[in-house]
């Protein structure tokens, strides 16, 4: 089974110029991309759990992921490899699961990549080619699309 990963700042609610960090709103079609993509969906952030829960509820998209991970819970951040692997526990991530992980961060899709996972680097910005990333996207809506149509 596919197992989607998104970081939450920049990724999720970045996505377009109208939705920002003081402003996050439903963006009804970035909701119903996020609900056709087959598969589990959850949430990897360096936010607290406080601010995670605030952010989707506002966005109304909270119902639409299995489950998330803070620096709350493993009190370090990404790109340090100990809340990979406690991200890995809490998602019961296996070798043989298909994880995509979306993140704007280039240094946390690094060490996504050395733990297996097919990396997504979300940035509006024309960024240069890294091995380590696998699809490069301008925006999250986007990268939805193509994993939607990849995945039917």
């Amino acid at each position: 089974m596919t197992k989607y990963i998104f970081d939450l700042d920049k990724c999720l609610y970045f996505s377009n110029s109208q939705n920002t960090h003081k402003t996050k709103k439903t963006n009804i079609k970035i909701k119903k991309l996020l609900n056709e993509l087959k598969g589990d969906k959850f949430i990897f952030s360096n936010a607290t759990t406080k601010y995670v829960k605030y952010a989707l509820k506002s966005m109304k998209i909270e119902k639409v992921f299995v489950d998330i991970a803070t620096k709350s819970d493993f009190f370090e951040t990404k790109p340090n490899k100990i809340p990979y692997k406690y991200v890995i526990k809490k998602f019961n991530i296996k070798r043989l699961n298909f994880t995509i992980f979306f993140d704007d961060k280039i240094n946390n899709l690094k060490t996504a990549k050395e733990f297996g996972w097919y990396t997504v680097l979300i940035s509006p910005e024309n960024e240069r080619k890294y091995k380590y990333i696998d699809f490069q996207f301008q925006n999250i809506e986007i990268a939805l699309n193509f994993f939607i149509m990849y995945n039917t």
